[in-house]
């Protein structure tokens, strides 16, 4: 099994700002695209994701979009 926090800890390590991200691909999702209730669960669980990292200074970005035009 792959270390699951490597990337994270490798990242603090550098001492370089870390950005939380959440990119929502809605475009590829195709036929797996979230309904209501999915997209309420969602709305609320990063907003919820969103107070606990700003309470450690750090508050989550969220876009939508390609994730690999997003990234860019």
């Amino acid at each position: 099994m792959a270390d699951r926090g490597g990337a994270l800890s490798a990242a603090v390590k550098s001492g370089r700002p870390v950005v939380p991200l959440y990119v929502l691909d809605e475009d590829g999702a195709g036929r797996w695209a979230p309904g209501g209730a999915s997209r309420w669960w969602l709305h609320h669980s990063l907003a919820r994701l969103d107070k606990a990292l700003r309470q450690r200074g750090s508050p989550l970005v969220v876009r939508s979009g390609a994730p690999e035009r997003t990234l860019a």
